[in-house]
Order: structure tokens, then sequence, then C-alpha cells
């Protein structure tokens, strides 16, 4: 999944999913997908924004590369 980083700080990553909409459902998938992974200390996702707000620990590269497993 593509995304745009829009805000990133130490520990704190915001970013915008690069699709027109998002269901319900697909922000319940990536919020729970997030949630999972080792590094991540808190994740929301936004249907309306398409926004992603990461609270995690360690590399931020890390992150983003488990954006783009995400389908």
């Amino acid at each position: 999944m593509k995304v745009i980083i829009k805000h990133r700080g130490r520990g704190r990553i915001r970013v915008q999913m690069a699709q027109p909409r998002m269901s319900l459902e697909q922000a319940d998938l990536l919020e729970c997908y997030l949630q999972r992974l080792p590094q991540v200390i808190r994740a929301s996702v936004h249907e309306r924004t398409r926004c992603a707000i990461v609270e995690y620990q360690g590399s931020q590269a890390e992150i983003l590369r488990a954006f783009s497993r995400f389908s």
C-alpha cells in the first residue's frame, strides 16, 4: 500500500493512504495489522481522512516497510 508521510517525529508517524477512498472495513483491517506488529505501541486509522497514526519503537523504515507489505 502506498502512503504519503504527513508528519513524523521521534517514535510517531502520521501517514495518509494514497487511495481515493477507504472503507471502515479497510481501516479496521489496517489498524489490526499495525497493532500486531511487535514494534508498534499504539496505532489508529481514520477512514474519513485515510490517515494512520502509529506510535512505535525502533526504526521508522521498518514501519514504512510494513505499510508497503500490507494489501
